[in-house]
């Protein structure tokens, strides 16, 4: 059976090669340690001592070896020089095979690498089938297996050993489930799996045409009655088919990533190919996952829709309730206004009737008749509500005292949340963290009743104050309170993971998500000196270090301020401080602009055809299965494709009015070929062009870190989506999201997720920092939404320095092991708030280090785990004890904020980027009123990821422009000249690209395309 493709014949071929170098690259690697500079020396001739530090150098970086042959000419120029060998008597043809294996070994016991043998070609077998057990793509196996060996310090073997032993664990994972399916499945199970590619029996005209599985295939966005209804008769037919298939599930222990693989291909493929699988039992396994997987997502789903249905419950009550109060204080002012009048009034009359009294000049009879007179004139000029005001104020002021005015409003949204969700809550299998909660046994009664729960259904789970407002002052037994008030408890059950599901893929516990327990406690120490973790066993330590920067931090934050070195800090009357920052300039477009005002009006597709032709990031769209693809689409089907999702024009569309291209072929193509994973390789292929290029270097403030920041954009939702939320101050009345995006100093945007409007980006921020295998980021910058303590303490630990932009920093507290007075007795005017409780952390950080394993072990996205964990809040230990060890970071943080004018002013100047290239991104998103048509999560995030590589294609290819620009320019002067200009820039433009019109893609290659000189460009240094 033939090998399977793991790479591209580019990717092959670099793989195989000595690695490529930058300029700033060379300078950093060719300049060797002392102890390989004493070997070369004494080494006898020119050619070897070359041959010797080439090795060591390609090695280093590469951890394997490669043939003299291949090595380039650039590279012996360049260590030849540092040599200071004369290049001429170099001659690597004489390095003898002896001397070279010598060399290898010297070379390996030098850097402390295990030499790969016998045994490690063993392990690395084992290791190859578990990860295919879990479905990782064979690439992604590949690229993973390399960095393990990489931390492991073991030799590197090469492509064909990888590619044989991948295409055999593929081959053998699949006949051992077939052999599964083969014992396990009944001809029963066999006959229903079989029935699901049967047209039903149905008398509408139009269904009858549809295959029952096609039915199972979408999951509803929407939370209206009748939609979500659909949603549960489909769910009850998938859950009916899981329980008959889970013996054989059980059996077949499917991770997740194997299910959605199998799952992926019956909801891509049509009726018709799924029946034309030749092997019977091959199309049972793919049919199995599919009903798995998909159970578990439309539970998810209907979850998504309990939470978002019970929140806008709770929001219209509100509402209500709010201009109920509103209109009862306005009523409520003008009754006590004309009470007041009255009391005035009666006051005046008391007044008069006391003068007629006194009076010795009228008799009594004039005296009655007086004061009569003066009583008719008083009633006449009351108003004539003021007794309907004075009862309603008397009501108001009952109803003020209590505590039902609320639930009056919830009461009354009960009956249309009950038939949104009551079948949900039915039908879905819940979990609870402790069986005798009360909130169990008032779930288990409503389920076991249908709904009806009685007159007496279990209220423990209620607060004891309102378990008597569930009476009505007749004594009746308020069942709509009651059920909207358990479907609010359920709800923040399950966002607190007290209430989990038994089968879900996002609402599991938490430890769930973390690495097993067992194997956590057996393999400990290996995991954590696979990730360079073992140093923080010794929390002791740690703690003792950060107390030491601390302390040094207030005393010189305080030195500067009372020194007047800091002259933009000072400490307000309520001993706040308060801070100030210079202005920084802003990307300043233009220049960059002006330099590429030649190549104005560029078609977008001449810039992504170009592109390709040096990256050649198409070939990294793969076909979903992973064997047995014939042929593969055309480079001009790709781009289109590209465009018409990250364009947002849409494929149909985008083949209706263009020339060369077919609606079919985009369809064909965004079924089977566009997946998250695929986009995200295309778009890495494309920053790791840029990252070979010397003049994004320029963009860096510090050529030794790495400056990166991340932001929110809001978008309306043109469909239903259980992703997105309302947000009146950004989506008005509509329904919308928020696109999260990922840029470093250089402008590569190296991340994109989109999240409910209504989430906090903070859960989301290292996501961008993890799930990326391009960009290791050392600063990491977002605004006041990106951060939370727990962010300060995860990336403090991940070795990744968080540098937020908080609005009100003054109202931030600072903490510190030392008590108040400490810092108070010592003169100093920025002081602590709180005192730390190293306890809360010891306490927990065996856990803490198990979740960092967890996290970079990367089987669940940093998001999702942050998710649940936040979720649990102050109940939580976990929680609480890196929540502790964040306020330590952030203290740390905050001092050298207001300490340091250059951080400040480095962090504006990051986040300006990322809100530029928000402005590209709408440049980009043009069509369709930048609306996502898309309703499905994951749908949206290749749409983004879309317009991402169009973005990243752009940069790249401003960047090899100017670059073409410096290489044809002679003088010094002029260069330098030039240089000044670019890096006063900002290289995210887009004026001189024509991202409209017409699109013609009969002939990609144009004729006036710029051509670059790559290997000139590569060599490129910039200053």
């Amino acid at each position: 059976m033939p090998a399977i493709k793991l790479l591209t014949k580019s990717e092959q071929k670099a793989f195989n090669s000595p690695p490529m170098l930058t300029s700033e690259e060379r300078d950093r690697y060719f300049q060797l340690p002392d102890s390989v500079l004493v070997q070369i020396k004494r080494l006898g001739n020119p050619t070897t001592k070359v041959g010797f530090a080439l090795q060591y150098i390609y090695f280093k970086i590469a951890g394997c070896f490669f043939s003299p042959k291949q090595f380039p000419q650039s590279h012996m120029n360049a260590i030849t020089k540092f040599l200071e060998i004369d290049s001429c008597l170099v001659n690597l043809s004489t390095y003898k095979e002896m001397t070279l294996k010598t060399h290898q070994e010297k070379i390996l016991k030098a850097l402390a690498y295990t030499k790969f043998d016998a045994k490690e070609k063993a392990l690395l077998k084992e290791h190859i089938e578990n990860l295919v057990e879990k479905r990782i793509r064979p690439k992604q196996i590949l690229m993973s297996t390399v960095v393990l060996y990489h931390q492991k310090k073991i030799e590197r073997p090469s492509y064909h050993l990888f590619s044989t032993l991948i295409s055999d664990a593929y081959n053998a994972h699949e006949k051992k489930l077939l052999a599964i399916i083969d014992r396990q499945v009944t001809s029963e199970q066999s006959l229903l799996l079989d029935s699901l590619l049967n047209f039903p029996t149905n008398t509408d005209k139009q269904e009858s045409k549809i295959a029952n599985i096609i039915f199972l295939k979408y999951i509803n966005q929407s939370t209206r009655p009748a939609k979500l209804q659909g949603s549960l008769n489909d769910f009850l037919t998938l859950k009916k088919l899981y329980k008959t298939l889970k013996p054989t599930e059980n059996e077949l222990r499917l991770s997740p990533e194997a299910l959605r693989y199998y799952a992926a291909w019956v909801h891509k493929a049509r009726t018709a190919q799924i029946k034309q699988f030749p092997n019977s039992k091959k199309r049972h396994l793919h049919l199995i996952a599919f009903v798995v997987h998909q159970y578990f997502l439309h539970q998810d789903a209907l979850i998504d829709a309990l939470l978002k249905s019970v929140r806008s419950a709770i929001n219209v009550a509100i509402r209500k309730h709010k201009a109920q109060v509103f209109e009862s204080r306005t009523d409520k002012d003008q009754s006590i206004k004309l009470l007041s009048g009255l009391h005035k009034n009666s006051r005046g009359l008391l007044c008069s009737i006391k003068e007629v009294i006194r009076s010795q000049k009228i008799s009594d009879a004039k005296k009655l008749k007086k004061i009569e007179t003066l009583i008719h004139e008083s009633e006449s000029a009351m108003d004539q509500g003021v007794d309907d005001r004075v009862e309603r104020l008397e009501h108001a002021a009952e109803q003020s005292l209590q505590a039902e005015d609320f639930l009056v409003f919830l009461e009354a949204q009960s009956i249309e949340l009950q038939r949104k969700i009551s079948g949900v809550i039915k039908c879905v299998e819940f979990n609870l963290s402790d069986p005798a909660d009360p909130l169990f046994t008032a779930i288990t009664h409503f389920k076991n009743k249908e709904g009806e729960v009685g007159k007496k259904p279990p209220q423990q789970f209620i607060e004891k104050p309102l378990r008597k407002l569930l009476y009505d002052e007749n004594g009746k037994f308020r069942i709509s309170l009651y059920k909207i008030l358990l479907f609010t408890a359920i709800a923040d059950g399950i966002k607190s993971g007290k209430v989990t599901l038994t089968n879900s893929y996002r609402y599991l516990s938490l430890n769930e998500y973390l690495v097993d327990e067992v194997y956590w406690i057996k393999n400990r120490t290996a995991l954590l000196k696979r990730f360079g973790l073992l140093e923080m066993e010794d929390l002791n330590s740690i703690l003792n270090a950060l107390k030491q920067r601390l302390d040094t931090s207030y005393c010189q934050a305080n030195k500067n301020l009372q020194e007047g070195k800091n002259k933009f800090l000072s400490i307000g009357p309520d001993d706040k401080f308060i801070l100030t920052t210079p202005a920084v300039d802003k990307p300043n477009t233009t220049k960059i602009a002006e330099l590429l005002s030649p190549c104005k009006y560029t078609s977008i597709v001449q810039v992504l055809s170009s592109i390709h032709q040096v990256t050649n990031f198409a070939d990294h769209f793969k076909h979903h299965s992973v064997k047995h693809v014939k042929g593969s689409p055309t480079i001009e089907a790709f781009i289109a494709s590209i465009l018409g999702l990250g364009c947002n024009i849409g494929a149909n569309k985008i083949a209706s009015t263009s020339k060369g291209i077919k609606v079919k072929d985009l369809a064909h193509i965004i079924t089977w070929y566009f997946d998250l994973e695929n986009i995200n390789a295309a778009n890495n292929c494309i920053i790791h062009a840029i990252r070979q290029l010397s003049l994004p270097s320029l963009f860096k403030k510090d050529i030794a870190l790495l400056h990166s920041s991340s932001d929110g954009q809001k978008k309306n939702l043109s469909a239903d989506s259980l992703n997105a939320n309302c947000s009146f101050k950004y989506h008005g009345n509509r329904q919308g999201v928020s696109v999260y995006t990922f840029i470093d100093e250089r402008c590569i945007l190296f991340h994109s997720s989109v999240i409910s409007s209504s989430e906090r980006e903070a859960g989301y921020v290292l996501d961008g920092m993890l799930h990326n295998d391009e960009i290791q980021t050392n600063i990491h910058s977002t605004d006041t939404h990106g951060f939370s303590e727990i962010i300060f303490g995860l990336t403090h630990l991940l070795e990744v320095s968080f540098a937020p932009r908080i609005a009100r920093l003054k109202e931030q507290c600072l903490y510190s092991f030392s008590s108040k007075t400490t810092y108070q007795d010592k003169g100093h005017e920025i002081l602590p708030s709180n005192r730390l409780k190293p306890r809360v952390i010891k306490a927990c950080w065996d856990d803490v280090l198990r979740l960092l394993v967890s996290i970079k072990l990367k089987e669940s996205t940093a998001s999702q785990i942050l998710k649940r964990l936040s979720s649990y809040s102050s109940e939580n230990a976990l929680y609480t004890a890196l929540q502790e060890f964040g306020r330590i970071i952030k203290t740390l943080f905050i001092l050298s904020y207001i300490d340091d004018v250059e951080l400040r002013q480095a962090i504006q100047k990051q986040l300006n980027r990322v809100e530029l290239s928000n402005k590209f991104s709408n440049a980009v998103f043009f069509a369709n009123n930048q609306e996502f048509s898309q309703g499905l999560k994951e749908d949206q995030e290749i749409a983004v990821n879309c317009k991402r590589l169009i973005q990243n294609a752009v940069i790249l290819w401003n960047y090899l422009y100017l670059s073409q620009l410096l290489l044809e320019i002679n003088d010094e002067k002029d260069k330098q000249s030039l240089l000044e200009s670019i890096s006063h820039g900002s290289i995210l433009t887009w004026q001189h690209i024509n991202m409209h019109g017409e699109y013609d893609f009969t002939a990609y290659l144009a004729k006036n395309a710029p051509q670059f000189d790559l290997e000139a460009i590569y060599q490129l240094e910039v200053a």
